[in-house]
């Protein structure tokens, strides 16, 4: 098992249920997840239906909220299995879907259902990872996630390719086989939860109030939002670009996907060494400056500009994934903390992603597709900035006491 005895001691044997699980996801993300927009686009999705389908993730983040508040109250990992177990086979009815009206259903549901479980599981984090060495045991099971991605992801592009257009419903439903695989083996993970048997003491207005008095924690979702809705917009625009400006095969995504899984690999391997040893706020700056280029390479407008792009974005998406999370466990002072707090995180990106893909098309119907870029290049400069000017002192807000519990 790869990277096993660098994981402390007391928590290898959670990681090794963690490993098995995000090996297995890699095969569902990649030979599944990574194809919908395109595919979406080729059985005829209109700009709108994209726009859904790329939006809908962050939409349903909205809940969060209530998903925070619901979820104190009863054990994390009952949340996570069974949301993944239903949210995950819904592709397996894809045999079925004939049209991209009944695509984006299904899409809509999964997604629904997958954001239920995000609050729980950095709650689960913090539980079975010590601080010290949280961001590099999760880049671990990642890098090895993002290795059999990378495999799906250039097999599920082939596949797609060779048997037409219609091959999504034999392709989705075998890389859910292996989605479903997943959700088990990441239940197998030896957790104990202590559930009190009094009514739940943090009322819905109360979970606002955590949000609130919390400047440090403000200060995170102000910065990552700004530069977060420049990065969103880029969802439906770029399997807009690929297909009606570049004309890209499936099997061109697929090799880029691939491509960009390996730098992934590579990246969080970086990012989780680094993070811990020299914190979120330097790594968000490192990872805005970085996503600034994106939307310029689009720009650019060549099949070379938007693969080297891609594998830009693999690279800062791959560091965000672990910086915001060790932000939040740093500044919790408990695993319920850590669960509201990553509530206010995700709550905020539905905001954001509910907005951006709907003002992307928008802009570009109004504007063109490039200016639409433009706009997103101008929203990641702008949290570049503010990052690096709260860079200082929220450093020093971070260095507040880490307990476990």
């Amino acid at each position: 098992m790869l990277f096993f005895k660098k994981v402390p001691f007391h928590s290898r044997a959670a990681y090794y249920y963690d490993h098995l699980s995000g090996l297995l996801f890699g095969f569902f993300n990649g030979a599944v997840l990574l194809f919908i927009p395109v595919v979406a686009r080729k059985i005829g999705a209109s700009d709108t239906q994209l726009a859904i389908i790329t939006g809908i993730g962050s939409v349903t983040l909205l809940f969060t909220f209530f998903w925070t508040y619901l979820g104190i109250s009863r054990t994390k990992m009952q949340i996570i299995v069974w949301t993944k177990y239903i949210g995950r086979s819904l592709f397996l009815f894809m045999p079925f879907v004939y049209n991209p009206v009944l695509f984006t259903a299904i899409t809509a549901a999964f997604a629904l259902l997958d954001a239920i479980a995000n609050p729980a599981y950095s709650t689960i984090m913090k539980k079975i990872y010590t601080e010290k060495f949280r961001a590099r045991s999760m880049a671990y099971v990642r890098v090895i996630s993002s290795t059999t991605m990378l495999a799906a992801s250039f097999i599920g592009g082939k596949l797609l390719d060779i048997w037409g257009k219609t091959s999504y419903r034999i392709v989705f439903p075998i890389g859910t086989v292996f989605g479903l695989l997943s959700a088990f083996y990441f239940s197998k993970i030896p957790l104990k939860e202590y559930i009190p048997e009094k009514t739940q003491p943090v009322s819905l207005t109360g979970i606002f109030r955590e949000w609130a008095d919390d400047k440090t924690i403000l200060k995170l979702g102000l910065m990552v939002s700004i530069a977060g809705f420049g990065n969103i917009m880029m969802s439906p625009l770029s399997p807009i670009y690929l297909v009606d400006n570049l004309n890209v095969s499936l099997t061109f995504v697929g090799i880029m996907n691939a491509a960009a899984a390996l730098v992934t690999v590579i990246s969080y391997y970086f990012w989780g060494d680094f993070i811990d040893k020299k914190g979120p706020m330097l790594s968000f700056n490192m990872i805005f400056i970085a996503l600034v280029f994106v939307p310029i390479l689009y720009i650019s407008g060549t099949k070379l500009t938007v693969f080297i792009s891609a594998l830009l974005s693999a690279f800062s998406v791959a560091g965000w994934d672990l910086a915001w999370l060790k932000f939040i466990t740093i500044r919790a002072p408990s695993s319920e903390k850590v669960h509201i707090y990553s509530g206010f995180y995700f709550s905020l990106m539905g905001i954001r992603g509910t907005l951006a893909p709907f003002v992307a098309v928008w802009i570009m119907n109004l504007a063109g597709i490039k200016f639409s870029f433009f706009i997103s290049f101008a929203m990641i400069l702008s949290g570049f900035i503010i990052s690096m000017a709260w860079k200082k002192n929220i450093g020093k807000e971070l260095a507040v006491p880490v307990y476990n519990s």
